[in-house]
């Protein structure tokens, strides 16, 4: 098994709620965001004879993948260790394994505990990364898609972007579904059993683990988490946009789906399962891919004539994406 496990998902399905549930064991750790497993052309570095860290984004509202410089002191590195990791590694393996000898040696885990990587966008690079290791593993974080396209609304997503966006990430969870190197679970079950989820994921990765004691004690008392996820984010990102979306707590578990939905959004998101998102690679139905995982609306959602279309702001920024993807310069070194 490989000491690293990334984890992807869609923004706003719960991935910082189950990262601070896997490191909350003497047997894994999970640090802040580092973009870098994000980044496609990444996976090139060792044939190029460099660090790649940036690169067009997949992920429908992003232009670009990359490292996230400022979170490496998560990890107890900077730049230079980092680049000295990726000299001495004769090959992708081989970087992930002193990278997460460095992690769980800062962390005080046991010899083989597993690192876990969480950046959302992790989610668009999982089959290179099994590419580059036979014996690599990757979890996929999915919430229900009403609630997602919610929290996505008030994180001043358009609705285009906010539904393209689950429909992006569902459609790659659809076709991973039955690869055995990957592990689905719902955000639902990491509320109501987050204990049995956590062990799941470790059984899962290569690690029994059932100190369910233990567990909470860690949970309830990791100021790891509380310092480089939470705190961090507020100093470097107080004056973003997207800072208005409601950060969950450490050491609590709360459900984020316990709310009210507008006829608003409501509306918008039924628009939303009318269209079809074909043109943007998505080529199974949405009705399919939410049900394929558990999540169907028929019930709740009434039938209205209208589709979800993107706006001229949305239109901009696709087609800036699309000319920066075919320019040729996609990627950037260092």
């Amino acid at each position: 098994m490989s000491r690293l496990v990334l984890i992807g998902s869609c923004p706003s399905s719960g991935s910082t709620l189950l990262a601070d549930l896997l490191d909350s064991t003497p047997v894994s750790a999970c640090g802040p965001e580092l973009g870098l497993f994000a980044v496609k052309r990444f996976y090139d570095s060792w044939e190029r004879g460099r660090l790649i860290m940036k690169d067009v984004s997949d992920s429908p509202y992003l232009l670009y993948s990359r490292l996230n410089k400022e979170n490496l002191s998560g990890y107890g590195i900077d730049l230079k260790i980092l680049e000295f990791i990726f000299k001495n590694s004769r090959n992708f393996q081989e970087f992930t394994t002193e990278f997460s000898n460095w992690f769980i040696a800062l962390r005080s885990r046991e010899p083989n505990a597993i690192t876990f990587e969480k950046t959302p966008q992790n989610i668009d690079t999982i089959k290179i990364f099994f590419e580059k290791d036979e014996n690599a593993r990757a979890v996929i974080i999915l919430r229900n898609p009403l609630y997602t396209f919610d929290s996505l609304i008030r994180r001043n997503f358009s609705p285009f972007l906010a539904f393209l966006t689950i429909a992006h990430c569902f459609q790659i969870a659809y076709d991973l579904k039955d690869n055995d190197r990957v592990l689905i679970v719902k955000y639902e079950d990491v509320v109501s059993e987050p204990f049995q989820t956590v062990k799941k994921i470790l059984l899962f990765s290569g690690i029994s683990f059932d100190d369910e004691k233990t567990f909470w004690k860690m949970f309830k008392n990791n100021l790891y988490r509380y310092y480089h996820d939470r705190v961090r984010d507020i100093i470097l990102f107080k004056n973003a946009v997207w800072t208005k979306w409601t950060v969950q707590k450490t050491g609590v578990i709360e459900n984020a789906n316990d709310r009210e939905i507008s006829s608003k959004t409501l509306k918008l998101f039924n628009a939303g399962i009318n269209s079809n998102f074909k043109k943007f690679k998505i080529l199974t139905p949405v009705t399919e891919l939410f049900s394929a995982f558990g999540y169907s609306f028929n019930n709740r959602l009434r039938t209205i004539d209208g589709k979800i279309k993107p706006s001229f702001n949305d239109l901009v920024f696709l087609v800036k994406k699309k000319i920066i993807a075919s320019s040729g310069f996609t990627f950037i070194f260092g």
